[in-house]
């Protein structure tokens, strides 16, 4: 399966987690959201080319990887529109936002390991764009033996698509391993 593949079938899924908790939330009385609006979100998202879709999530997420990394919270209040662009910049598809909130009463509405599950696929999809950012940029790996007997790899990058993603980091960070 292509990177652009497992990114498509990773978001589809999270799409399907997203609607069953706002179903659980609609049930416990928060209406803000509902599962159908986020099933023709999908519906809709899933609809655009496929490279497109891993792009603009790299385009529109890259510069808060390390953010995410951390899994903060406020991260998510104050920047869940950024993670999808165009397709979360409407108040009432801001699932994100919402699912990280709190209620009323300051309480949140969702507990820890719930989050945590949306946490994870993010998580998966930056592993997945990094995957697909490195091979993207079509390299050539070369390890050569030094001097003391150990093997250092060289990276090489025939294309400059993502001129400014420093791939190798990001893998290092989120320990991908590249080949």
């Amino acid at each position: 399966m292509s990177d652009i593949e497992k990114f498509v079938s990773t978001l589809s899924s999270f799409f399907d987690n997203i609607g069953i908790i706002i179903d659980d939330l609609n049930k416990r009385g928060y209406q803000q959201l509902s599962p159908q609006q986020i099933e023709i979100m999908k519906t809709y998202v899933l609809s655009k080319d496929r490279e497109y879709l891993i792009n603009s999530f790299i385009e529109n997420t890259e510069q808060y990887w390390n953010d995410l990394k951390t899994k903060s919270e406020q991260f998510f209040l104050d920047n869940s529109a950024s993670i999808f662009g165009d397709y979360s910049n409407h108040e009432n598809v801001n699932s994100l936002k919402f699912i990280f909130s709190n209620d009323s009463t300051g309480q949140p509405l969702l507990d820890d390991a719930t989050k945590d599950i949306i946490k994870q696929y993010l998580h998966s999809l930056i592993r997945i764009s990094i995957k697909h950012v490195f091979h993207s940029k079509n390299p050539t790996v070369d390890k050569q033996m030094t001097e003391n007997g150990n093997f250092k790899t060289k990276i090489t990058f025939k294309s400059s698509k993502y001129p400014t993603i420093k791939i190798t980091d990001h893998a290092r960070n989120w320990d991908v391993k590249l080949w």
